[in-house]
């Protein structure tokens, strides 16, 4: 034991001093936070109008300005054909594209919504395009309305718009919480892919730690002194004590660096949620009836105080350390069965096979976290950390999650194990390729 804690400081301290371990760790929480608050920027800078010449001969537009972003200039049907204007687009470039809706011999709704177009000299923007057909949909629909003797504006009045709140009851008490799917949905997909990478990260540092070792024959002074099963456990365990050390300083200056965004560029939205809160105390103080903003700021919070966070993160570490030191042990059996980083690539595919099957049964998780597909995944090791993180937000009984934990640490022994006698004859093996025949040879080895 006191061999496999000093393998495990070695690892520790000697990825702790690395330059790339200081800079990643130092720079992973500015990235997130640059995630938190590049689509704030980008959504508050002002962008270039754009100008659409517009060529209406129904005049189904009847002259619409446009919005924020684009500007209508309406061309006179009477002056202007459709190549002339189309000669337009192209001699001056302050038009971002020819809007052209056609018409017959009558004002046929029909007719002009299967020949509306839109000519530019480059691809027209999603955004733009989506804008277009939603308005001239909106005055098409208005004037058939017309024609079938209908005011727009009394069905314009009779639309209404319907706020489901969910609640889900409690069994012992029969009580009802309101539920918070979309947070969950969030964190549930989150955890799971955070689980997803670290693994893949954190476990290939296994494989490139043996192969670092067993090119430079440093494995052959180090296994005279202690027992390779007791090599691959300080290494696979100092490895993972370093990815807790870097995730909970990501854990910490990601924090900081949220609370610094928020006072920086949120600090209006979390200003007027506060006034938000003081006006609803003071509406129920006089028991007066509660606006629609304001009782949706309300359920927001109820919906966040039903979460129970601790569990999700102490479920989180749980998986993310035995789902790492279980695939670790796997990565080490790659490590030790080739010479090079590039030989590696074809054996660490079947090992990330079961992991991609969890990321892509990830949507079919979240639409339904208790369905009999996702019970089974949960419940084979190599699937568990990733669909376990899934539906854990959601809402996962004690037995299943007990039963799952227990599984993967069983696997996690095996696998050691396994990986232990496969590793002590691999690490000594040089410029040959090993068929799955070997590996088998080299586990039934009896010393």
């Amino acid at each position: 034991m006191n061999k496999i804690w000093l393998i495990i400081q070695r690892e520790f301290l000697h990825r702790l001093r690395k330059r790339s371990f200081i800079i990643i760790t130092l720079i992973g929480p500015l990235l997130f936070g640059l995630l938190i608050i590049a689509p704030a920027l980008l959504s508050n800078m002002q962008q270039e109008k754009r100008t659409i010449l517009v060529h209406d001969r129904a005049t189904v537009l009847d002259f619409h300005p446009g919005n924020d972003d684009i500007a209508f200039t309406y061309l006179d049907p009477s002056r202007y054909d459709l190549q002339q204007a189309k000669q337009l687009i192209k001699e001056k470039s302050e038009f971002y594209a020819l809007l052209y809706i056609p018409t017959g011999e009558t004002w046929d709704p029909d007719f002009i919504s299967a020949g509306v177009s839109m000519y530019s000299q480059g691809d027209i923007s999603l955004k733009v395009q989506s804008y277009i057909e939603n308005l001239i949909k909106s005055k098409i629909q208005e004037e058939k309305l017309k024609l079938l003797g209908v005011d727009p504006s009394v069905v314009k009045q009779s639309e209404t718009n319907v706020r489901l709140r969910t609640f889900y009851l409690e069994e012992v008490n029969s009580a009802e919480k309101q539920s918070a799917t979309e947070l969950k949905f969030v964190l549930a997909y989150i955890s799971s892919l955070l689980i997803y990478l670290f693994i893949f990260l954190y476990g290939s540092m296994v494989m490139r730690g043996i192969i670092e070792e067993k090119a430079n024959r440093i494995v052959e002074i180090i296994i005279t002194s202690v027992k390779p099963f007791q090599l691959m456990m300080g290494k696979i365990i100092g490895i993972a004590l370093t990815g807790l050390l870097q995730f909970a300083i990501w854990v910490i200056l990601s924090t900081v660096v949220y609370a610094l965004a928020s006072q920086i560029f949120f600090r209006e939205k979390f200003e007027a949620a506060r006034q938000l809160a003081l006006q609803q105390e003071q509406l129920r103080a006089e028991g007066s009836a509660i606006p629609t903003d304001i009782d949706r700021s309300l359920e927001i919070i109820n919906a966040i105080q039903t979460i129970d966070f601790p569990l999700i993160l102490s479920l989180f570490l749980f998986y993310f350390i035995f789902g790492y030191l279980a695939y670790g042990a796997l990565f080490a059996i790659v490590g030790s069965t080739v010479d090079n980083e590039t030989d590696s690539q074809q054996l660490v595919l079947p090992i990330s096979i079961p992991l991609i099957i969890a990321i892509i049964a990830m949507p079919s998780i979240l639409d339904n976290p208790d369905s009999t597909f996702a019970k089974v995944l949960s419940f084979i090791p190599p699937t568990s950390p990733v669909v376990m993180m899934t539906r854990i937000p959601f809402g996962v009984p004690w037995w299943e999650t007990i039963i799952s934990m227990l599984l993967l640490v069983l696997f996690f022994l095996l696998a050691t194990w396994v990986a232990g006698r496969i590793y002590r004859v691999g690490i000594l093996m040089y410029g040959k390729r090993y068929s799955l025949r070997d590996l088998i040879r080299w586990f039934t080895y009896r010393s």
